[in-house]
């Protein structure tokens, strides 16, 4: 989680009861986000009540979010550890990954979400396989081009200069 805001004198503190489940929810979006409860709740407010003009910056769009995310990070990293190692480990987290890719669709470049849809077929197939077939990686040197994940697409749309322009295009929308 991420370190907590020293409270300014002009903060006014405020305190309200939720359900178990609803905290839950909440709890798991200020991780997903890498945010204190505080912090996530205070955003979600002044979002809610319009005040991201007041504040400098403003507010990512949902596309940041996702792309500046711990978990898609830590996907990115994933994918390109397996072009040195296909073998699935222990601590792959298939249905984490799974619907992280399922979550790009609408948010990522149809190329790239198409792209990472390759990751998510070899996904599904290791998971409901067997023997050598859930164990081993197809996405990063399938022979069939059409499985095997384009590895210079992605870094072109990271490292490019339009990954800005898709941000600015983007930053409109805004998901809660």
């Amino acid at each position: 989680m991420m370190k907590r805001e020293k409270i300014k004198n002009d903060d006014v503190s405020v305190n309200f009861r939720v359900d178990k489940t609803l905290n839950a929810k909440i709890l798991e979006s200020a991780a997903e986000e890498n945010k204190t409860l505080s912090k996530y709740l205070r955003d979600l407010l002044e979002e809610h009540h319009d005040l991201s003009s007041q504040k400098p910056g403003g507010f990512r769009s949902e596309t940041e979010r996702f792309l500046f995310s711990k978990e898609f990070l830590q996907f990115v990293f994933w994918i390109y550890s397996k072009r040195m190692d296909e073998a699935r480990k222990e601590g792959d987290k298939i249905d984490g990954y799974i619907k992280l890719i399922k979550r790009a669709d609408g948010i990522l470049p149809e190329e790239i979400v198409r792209e990472l849809d390759k990751v998510l077929v070899d996904l599904f197939r290791i998971k409901a396989g067997s023997g050598y077939d859930a164990r081993v990686y197809k996405f990063p040197d399938s022979y069939d081009g059409d499985k095997k994940l384009n590895y210079k697409k992605l870094e072109e749309f990271f490292l490019s200069h339009d990954l800005g322009i898709y941000l600015d295009n983007m930053a409109g929308y805004i998901l809660i």
